[in-house]
C-alpha cells in the first residue's frame, strides 16, 4: 500500500461521497493462526 497523509485520504474519501469517524481505542487485536497481533495505541477509523 502506498504512503498517504490522512489529510489526503480524508480529501480523497470527501472526493468520493464517503464519511470517516474516528474511533476511540486503545489496542487492536488481530486473531491469526500463527498467534495473536497486538498494535498499541492505534488510529481507527470507522466508514460511515
Amino acid at each position: 500500500m502506498l504512503p498517504l497523509d490522512p489529510k489526503k485520504m480524508r480529501q480523497m474519501l470527501k472526493m468520493a461521497g464517503i464519511k470517516l469517524e474516528e474511533v476511540n481505542a486503545s489496542e487492536v487485536i488481530i486473531k491469526r493462526e500463527t498467534g495473536d497481533l497486538i498494535i498499541e495505541e492505534p488510529q481507527v477509523m470507522k466508514l460511515i
